[in-house]
Protein backbone atom coordinates (compact mmCIF):
# COMPACT_ATOMS: atom_id res chain seq x y z
CA UNK A 1 0.00 0.00 0.00
CA UNK A 2 1.13 3.62 -1.10
CA UNK A 3 0.55 6.87 0.72
CA UNK A 4 -0.79 9.63 -1.05
CA UNK A 5 2.73 11.50 -0.93
CA UNK A 6 5.03 8.86 -1.45
CA UNK A 7 8.63 10.00 -2.76
CA UNK A 8 10.14 7.82 -5.84
CA UNK A 9 13.75 7.34 -5.75
CA UNK A 10 13.96 10.21 -8.36
CA UNK A 11 12.65 12.67 -6.02
CA UNK A 12 14.78 11.48 -2.82
CA UNK A 13 17.41 12.08 -5.20
CA UNK A 14 16.30 15.43 -6.30
CA UNK A 15 15.60 16.40 -2.48
CA UNK A 16 19.50 15.67 -1.82
CA UNK A 17 20.75 17.86 -4.53
CA UNK A 18 18.58 20.71 -3.42
CA UNK A 19 19.99 20.59 0.29
CA UNK A 20 23.26 20.56 -0.99
CA UNK A 21 22.72 23.93 -3.12
CA UNK A 22 21.81 26.76 -0.22
CA UNK A 23 21.35 29.49 -2.29
CA UNK A 24 18.32 27.77 -4.07
CA UNK A 25 17.07 26.30 -0.18
CA UNK A 26 17.46 29.92 0.92
CA UNK A 27 15.13 30.91 -2.24
CA UNK A 28 12.69 28.50 -1.96
CA UNK A 29 12.31 28.86 2.01
CA UNK A 30 11.85 32.74 1.23
CA UNK A 31 9.35 32.13 -1.75
CA UNK A 32 7.63 29.97 0.46
CA UNK A 33 6.76 32.70 3.32
CA UNK A 34 6.09 34.94 0.92
CA UNK A 35 3.16 32.86 -0.86
CA UNK A 36 2.18 31.28 2.43
CA UNK A 37 1.44 35.21 4.06
CA UNK A 38 -1.06 35.95 1.07
CA UNK A 39 -2.97 33.01 1.62
CA UNK A 40 -3.16 34.35 5.59
CA UNK A 41 -3.84 37.62 4.19
CA UNK A 42 -6.52 36.02 2.08
CA UNK A 43 -7.83 33.65 4.95
CA UNK A 44 -7.87 36.70 7.11
CA UNK A 45 -9.66 38.98 4.72
CA UNK A 46 -12.46 36.79 3.92
CA UNK A 47 -12.81 35.63 7.78
CA UNK A 48 -11.52 31.85 7.56
CA UNK A 49 -10.18 30.03 10.37
CA UNK A 50 -7.06 28.81 9.80
CA UNK A 51 -4.17 27.43 11.96
CA UNK A 52 -0.53 29.24 11.68
CA UNK A 53 2.18 28.36 10.14
CA UNK A 54 5.86 28.09 9.30
CA UNK A 55 5.58 25.22 7.29
CA UNK A 56 4.85 24.63 3.59
CA UNK A 57 1.33 23.53 3.94
CA UNK A 58 -1.97 25.69 5.92
CA UNK A 59 -4.76 23.75 7.52
CA UNK A 60 -7.74 25.89 7.63
CA UNK A 61 -11.73 25.22 7.69
CA UNK A 62 -13.18 25.26 4.27
CA UNK A 63 -16.03 28.33 4.02
CA UNK A 64 -18.84 27.01 4.81
CA UNK A 65 -17.52 23.57 5.90
CA UNK A 66 -17.80 22.87 2.53
CA UNK A 67 -14.52 20.86 2.00
CA UNK A 68 -15.42 18.82 -0.58
CA UNK A 69 -17.01 21.20 -2.95
CA UNK A 70 -13.96 23.75 -2.55
CA UNK A 71 -11.97 20.89 -3.19
CA UNK A 72 -13.70 19.92 -6.18
CA UNK A 73 -13.46 23.31 -7.79
CA UNK A 74 -9.37 23.76 -6.95
CA UNK A 75 -9.49 19.98 -8.64
CA UNK A 76 -11.59 20.70 -11.60
CA UNK A 77 -8.67 23.20 -12.54
CA UNK A 78 -6.05 21.12 -11.93
CA UNK A 79 -5.16 21.96 -8.06
CA UNK A 80 -4.93 19.28 -5.61
CA UNK A 81 -5.55 19.79 -1.55
CA UNK A 82 -5.44 17.29 1.32
CA UNK A 83 -8.72 16.18 2.16
CA UNK A 84 -10.11 13.95 5.22
CA UNK A 85 -8.05 14.66 8.04
CA UNK A 86 -10.86 16.80 9.90
CA UNK A 87 -14.04 17.70 8.95
CA UNK A 88 -14.78 20.58 6.95
CA UNK A 89 -10.73 21.32 7.01
CA UNK A 90 -8.84 20.88 3.77
CA UNK A 91 -4.58 20.74 3.96
CA UNK A 92 -3.10 23.09 1.44
CA UNK A 93 0.65 22.65 0.26
CA UNK A 94 1.63 26.49 -0.74
CA UNK A 95 1.88 26.48 -3.81
CA UNK A 96 4.53 28.28 -6.52
CA UNK A 97 3.29 32.15 -7.15
CA UNK A 98 1.79 31.94 -10.02
CA UNK A 99 -0.58 28.98 -9.02
CA UNK A 100 -1.48 30.69 -5.54
CA UNK A 101 -2.66 33.35 -8.11
CA UNK A 102 -5.56 31.56 -9.75
CA UNK A 103 -6.17 29.29 -6.84
CA UNK A 104 -7.01 32.27 -4.64
CA UNK A 105 -9.21 33.66 -7.51
CA UNK A 106 -11.06 30.26 -7.30
CA UNK A 107 -11.33 30.51 -3.31
CA UNK A 108 -12.97 33.96 -3.97
CA UNK A 109 -15.21 32.87 -6.47
CA UNK A 110 -16.32 29.78 -4.34
CA UNK A 111 -16.85 32.23 -1.02
CA UNK A 112 -19.05 34.31 -3.31
CA UNK A 113 -21.07 32.03 -4.74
Amino acid sequence: MCLPYNLNTLSQVAAEAAFDDQAFLARTVSQNAEERAKWEALFDELGIHYYKSEANFIFFEAPDADADGLADAWLIEGYQVRRGQREGWLRLTIPMAQDGDVMRHILKQFVNK
